[in-house]
């Protein structure tokens, strides 16, 4: 064989090899949930929180653990809508205070703790999810009957105390949080479908520490095996939760994830996310003026599902 015919053969390869690689990087990936009726599946949340607040002219540090399990059913699948049945198998929570006082709550920690036995009332029960087949909470039904659930035999605290529990356990894990949860583990993905390297924006409200809108814009890196690997960076922005909040709060948030292309569910991910800027709390019955609270919030949030 002719050196000649060697090297344009050698030549020819390496075109075909890089038109097919040119080919494959065309590939369009339509990213949509395609749940199947009886599918379950488990999610594990952790999320570590460290808030520095300036309260009065006085510097404080709270450093916040939350872990929780959430096992997941596909109830049913309707063109349009994917019903899902969720419920807690496990809650977690550890607060450290600015003085280095401590606090963990847990489902499944000592009986003896009124709290934890609130806390152990919660697992199991079934909260009803819709989602749209491009990951946009519909409708969240069951988390009022959650709560009222939990404070059912709570004797020893007269009706004030029952109102001002209950209200704390909203605020932690009410029908906002509980969605909250449940997004760390969802994509909004696009209308149509996408290319490697090509973008899309979704916006969406999530009540955490801080009611937030975050606006994320999202890159599909690389598909390999099944798998789509995607970044996102966000752009929080503080809400107003109620008409006499006053919130001046913005941020960034950087992720990483994984998603099974044959279910759309993530897989993995990691968030980062850092906000900063000023809560302002109108007068009420601790305070006669307005106060202003500088905040630093950065959190940590790891998710990952399972297939059960």
């Amino acid at each position: 064989m002719k050196l000649s015919y060697k090297i344009n053969l050698i030549l020819l390869t390496l075109l075909l090899g890089a038109g097919n690689l040119a080919f494959a990087q065309e590939d369009e990936y339509e990213l949509r949930y395609k749940l199947k009726s009886k599918q379950q599946y488990t999610l594990n949340v952790i999320s570590q929180q460290v808030i520095e607040q300036d309260l009065d002219g006085m510097a404080q540090t709270i450093h916040n653990l939350f872990q929780s399990d959430l096992d997941i059913s596909v109830d049913r699948v309707i063109k349009d809508t994917i019903g899902l049945s969720i419920k807690y198998r496990n809650l977690h929570l550890e607060v450290q205070g600015p003085m280095g006082e401590e606090m963990v709550l847990s489902s499944e920690g000592n009986m003896q703790d009124p709290i934890n036995q609130l806390m152990r009332k919660m697992i199991n029960q079934p909260v009803q999810v819709v989602i749209s087949p491009r990951g946009e909470v519909l409708d969240v039904a069951g988390v009022d009957e959650m709560m009222d659930s939990v404070m059912i035999g709570l004797e020893e605290l007269d009706e004030s105390q029952k109102q001002s529990l209950k209200a704390s356990l909203d605020n932690q894990f009410g029908k906002e949080n509980f969605k909250t949860s449940l997004l760390s583990g969802l994509i909004i993905y696009p209308e149509n479908p996408v290319k490697v390297g090509e973008e899309w924006t979704c916006s969406r409200e999530e009540f955490a520490t801080v009611p937030v809108v975050t606006e994320t814009s999202w890159t599909l890196n690389r598909v390999r095996r099944g798998l789509a690997e995607l970044t996102g960076t966000s752009q929080l922005t503080g809400l107003e939760k109620n008409e006499n909040d006053e919130v001046k709060m913005e941020g960034t948030q950087e992720i990483t994830a994984s998603v099974d292309l044959s279910t759309g569910l993530m897989t993995e991910s990691n968030q980062q996310s850092e906000i900063i800027g000023v809560m302002i709390l109108p007068p009420n019955e601790y305070f006669d003026e307005p106060v202003e609270i500088p905040l630093l919030i950065k959190t940590v949030t790891r998710t990952r599902l399972n297939k059960k």
